[in-house]
Order: C-alpha cells, then sequence, then structure tokens
C-alpha cells in the first residue's frame, strides 16, 4: 500500500511540473527583464520580454511577459522623452549664458568655461552626463548635444539638438572659415 501512495504522489508531482508551463530559462529571462526595468533600462526590459514570448509561448511567463511588454514599451517612450525635454533645457541654458555674456561683454566666449560660475554655475551636461557641445565661429557660435551615445548624427535618444546664434535648427551649417 505504501508503494502504491508513493507512485500516486510521484506521478501527481510529475504531471503538476509538466503542466504548469514553468521554464526555468524564461523565469530567468524575466527576472533579469525585471531587474533592467528596476534599473531604468527598458530598452533591455523589453528585449528580454520579447525574447520569452517569442522563445517560449504557452508558458506562464510568457503570459506575464505579454501583460508587461505595452507597459515597459510605454515607460521607455516616457523615459526617453523626458530625457529629450532635460536635453533642450540644458542646449538652452547654455545658449542662454551665451547670449547674455554676448550682450554684456560685446564678444561670444572663447569657450564654456569662461561663462562659469558668472553665467553658469557648472559645466553643463546632458541627461546622459555627456557635456555640450560649443564653438565660437566667425559669425556667432554653434551649440549642440548630441544625444545619449554623445556621437553625432541618431535618431530617438541618440538624435542631435543644435542652436545656431540663439536659434534651434535641424543641422549645423559650418562657415567655410
Amino acid at each position: 500500500m505504501k508503494w502504491l501512495a508513493a507512485f500516486l504522489i510521484g506521478a501527481a508531482l510529475l504531471l503538476t511540473s509538466c503542466g504548469s508551463n514553468e521554464t526555468p530559462e524564461a523565469a530567468f529571462l524575466l527576472d533579469e527583464a525585471h531587474q533592467a526595468s528596476n534599473r531604468g533600462d527598458y530598452t533591455q526590459a523589453v528585449k528580454l520580454l520579447g525574447q520569452i514570448i517569442n522563445q517560449y509561448p504557452g508558458s506562464k511567463e510568457a503570459t506575464i511577459a505579454s501583460e508587461e511588454y505595452d507597459t515597459f514599451k510605454d515607460l521607455f517612450r516616457y523615459e526617453v522623452e523626458a530625457r529629450k525635454q532635460a536635453e533642450v533645457q540644458a542646449v538652452k541654458k547654455v545658449g542662454r549664458a551665451v547670449e547674455i555674456f554676448h550682450q554684456k561683454k560685446r564678444r561670444y566666449p572663447e569657450n564654456l568655461d569662461v561663462l562659469i560660475p558668472r553665467y553658469l554655475p557648472a559645466r553643463v551636461k546632458d541627461p546622459w552626463d555627456n557635456p555640450i557641445f560649443y564653438k565660437k565661429s566667425r559669425n556667432g557660435y554653434m551649440i549642440a548635444c548630441f544625444g545619449k551615445d554623445g556621437v553625432p548624427g541618431g535618431l530617438d535618444e541618440n538624435r542631435d539638438i543644435f542652436i545656431q546664434n540663439g536659434q534651434f535648427v535641424s543641422k549645423l551649417i559650418l562657415s567655410s572659415k
């Protein structure tokens, strides 16, 4: 009788584990996605959730990933938008300081360090901790922020923002001299 009870318990456990649709790999990826989200790395979280959905369809983790996927994509979009707005504000702040310096001195500063501390309290950086680019030109000045990657060119969070002589422009027009 004991062997029959042990057999039935073993069979029940086997059937329960087969029917649960849980996979350790998917559970690990789901945990990684949640950790990425907690760090604010929504790009990685969305990537991992998509991987779970595609590689482990029908699993409990894929169901959870499907429910969270759009939310994380929205959080990523909101984060990118907030950083874009902060990026615009950083460039405007530098532009205002350059213009005030020009009004008072009748010339543009040679570099941004000249503006510290009187016109700017400290070196201004973008939301990704990259420096703001400034160049005095023959006919004025140029200010640029090169987005998250800090490299000219890019889209979304890597997009570039330019001010030339106090005006936002879609690209910098460099003078030949």
